[in-house]
């Protein structure tokens, strides 16, 4: 369950490393048609308990626990010859990330460091002592440059309308006065950096269909300067000025090789300047070269291009680590990134005592196979190189494709108010629908129902219907109970507002509303009765990131507010209002919540609308005329 489902203490690798070390061993032991038979029994339940786990049995022999133990033993048999690096601590849980160091001077590096209970934020080092400088913006990732006082990142910034659509914009942070600004607007630029005397930056640009272009921009007011042509296709990385006349990249073709390659700045032309197949990454010049990591035999080391020849570097302070990543380096000093069971920690060592070795880069890569044979003798090997260029007609895709595609099994809780639901979308995402199950504890009454929201025109769509059961009022001491059937439909608009350091979000809507009543037999003559009535609705919620570890976000908050009114000649409304305020509490994880709710109905109300007044845990009162709440909440993780 930890492996699968990860961790708030430990570190623990998502499901994609997990995926490819069972799926690859499971092939190579058990045979190509092993995971078609393991995955057609799990989605077909072959086995109500445990599905997936079943299946496994089943078809390997071995159970599950046993199958995954034997599945790492033969990767960790792949490294058996770098021996074994045994921690400084035992039983230690996650420590910190450090990532993507950059030396102000010798003796100070700033740096984005991240814990399972800090969002990301930039800190300042020299020797033990930190500064921190801010938390970064909502980003994808957390690579930075800096130069001259100024730090140059992406920020997320989703589109306001359009769920799949999102941008990344340039973020220029001043470390003297803390304060930042985004330099341009919706753009999807990454890996940004500084010329030499910080007037430019170059970055790369990713348009919605995945072509890449090195843009070269201005540090101050991010008007683009240069944009260049990309005929081949290339997919770049890391970007950086070589000098004032050359960009350095790594660069990908169609084929899938990585090279280091130099842009003239004048004439776009391209030139290789090495790397040849092999995995490259994390590009950074010095005087003395381009510094960058490469996958060599098992490992991702530091290497130096210098004058078009490979040089691995080597040092003492290296202690056995297996990976290295992100380098940076001025004339005396070089820092790196190195994964451990805590966490991405930095380490530094003197340039003086680094030693360069020369490697032969023949521009050939052969993947080491991990002792996974079967990728070889497999159809479908090296099938991208032997693909023809075809071009193929375009035509418009069914939008009722797996309409209705039901994929997850959903609990949600909103006081009073608990609920299952089956959800799907359609291929294209662009009609949900679910079947739900809702109880409602003021009333204590259970509700079935159907929903589907079409989004491919703005406003939303939505429709459904539901039958409640057991709707309860309070009539001269008696409690009154009946059924209910509702058919609604009406329009949302739903727009992210999401940017900088906060995650925001306002939905409005309206819906008409047709019910008819069904009450018990003794007074079904007389209160018996269809109604229409229109519910409008606003919700707002703002927050900034949260940790891992955080229960709620540390600053927030959450309004709604529901007006019901009828419109069918019957007189009846309702007014519902609720909030909550999130604010830090005394330690890291703690959490101070303030709710806010009011509830109000007409007095002359011919009939009953459903009460969803959030009242405290454990408590419950009838559907009264006005209600009012202030609530008080203090949240901590039971265990350290």
């Amino acid at each position: 369950m930890k492996l699968r489902n990860g961790s708030l203490v430990d570190y623990v690798p998502n499901h994609y490393p997990l995926g490819y070390i069972m799926v690859a061993y499971g092939r190579e032991k058990y045979g190509d048609l092993f995971w078609s038979k393991v995955t057609h029994d799990a989605a077909a339940f072959k086995s109500p308990i445990y599905p997936f786990q079943s299946a496994i049995k089943k078809y390997a022999g071995v159970n599950y626990k046993i199958f995954q133990t034997e599945a790492f033993n033969h990767f960790k048999q792949q490294f058996k010859a770098d021996g074994v690096v045994k921690p400084t601590k035992k039983a230690q849980h996650f420590v910190v990330d450090e990532e993507y160091p950059a030396y102000i001077n010798d003796t100070t590096i700033i740096y984005v460091k991240s814990t399972y209970s800090q969002r990301p934020h930039f800190v300042i080092r020299t020797g033990e002592v930190e500064h921190e400088v801010g938390a970064m913006s909502v980003s994808l990732d957390h690579y930075f440059s800096y130069r001259n006082g100024k730090v140059i990142y992406t920020t997320y910034k989703p589109d306001i309308r359009w769920g799949n659509r999102m941008y990344n914009d340039l973020m220029l942070l001043d470390l003297q006065t803390g304060l930042e600004h985004r330099i341009t607007h919706k753009r999807r630029y990454f890996s940004p950096a500084f010329s030499a005397d910080g007037k430019r930056i170059v970055a790369v640009q990713m348009d919605m269909s995945g072509k890449s272009q090195l843009h070269v921009l201005d540090a101050v007011t991010g008007k683009l300067i240069t944009a260049f042509a990309n005929p081949k296709k290339y997919t770049h990385t890391y970007p950086q000025f070589y000098d004032d006349k050359t960009i350095v990249s790594t660069s990908r073709d169609s084929v899938g090789f990585v090279n280091i390659v130099l842009t003239d700045i004048q004439t776009g032309e391209r030139k290789f300047a090495g790397g040849s197949g092999t995995p490259v990454g994390f590009t950074k010049v010095k005087s003395d070269g381009i510094l960058f990591t490469r996958t060599y035999e098992l490992k991702d080391r530091m290497f130096l291009l210098k004058d078009y020849n490979l040089f691995e570097l080597q040092s003492p302070a290296h202690n056995g680590q297996l990976s290295f990543y992100q380098p940076a380096s001025t004339l005396n000093k070089i820092a790196w990134v190195a994964p451990t069971a805590y966490g991405f920690r930095i380490n530094q060592a003197d340039r003086k005592d680094t030693r360069l070795i020369e490697r032969i880069d023949n521009g050939v890569y052969d993947a080491p196979d991990m002792g996974i044979t079967s990728l070889t003798k497999d159809s479908a090997a090296s099938i991208l190189e032997s693909m023809p260029a075809d071009t193929f007609a375009i035509k418009p895709y069914r939008k009722t494709t797996g309409l209705f595609n039901f994929h997850s099994l959903l609990p949600t809780f909103s006081d009073p108010n608990y609920t299952v639901a089956l959800q799907g979308e359609n291929v294209l995402n662009t009609f949900q629908s679910q079947v739900m199950f809702n109880y409602n504890r003021n009333e204590g009454y259970k509700e079935t129902g159907f929903d589907v929201v079409y989004a491919g025109l703005f406003p939303f769509i939505s429709a459904g219907f539901d039958y409640t059961v057991d709707r309860r009022l309070l009539v001269q001491n008696i409690n009154v109970y009946w059924n209910e059937l509702d058919f609604h439909g009406g329009l949302q608009v739903p727009l992210n507002l999401s940017g900088g350091k906060n995650i925001s979000g306002l939905t409005f809507g309206s819906s008409l509303h047709y019910s008819k009543t069904a009450f018990q037999e003794v007074y079904a003559n007389v209160l018996n009765r269809s109604y229409t009535y229109v519910s409008n609705t606003i919700s707002f919620s703002n927050h900034i990131q949260q940790a891992r570890q955080n229960i709620y976000p540390r600053l927030g908050q959450t309004f709604t507010v529901d007006y019901r009114q009828a419109i069918n000649g019957l007189k009846a409304n309702q007014l519902f209002l609720a909030g909550n305020i999130f604010l830090p509490g005394l330690f890291k994880n703690h959490s101070f919540v303030t709710n806010l709710a009011h509830q109000q109905s007409g007095q002359d109300n011919v009939f009953s609308f459903t009460n969803n007044f959030p009242f405290s845990r454990g408590y419950v009162a009838e559907n009264l005329f006005n209600q009012d709440k202030f609530g008080f909440n203090y949240h901590f993780p039971s265990l350290p």
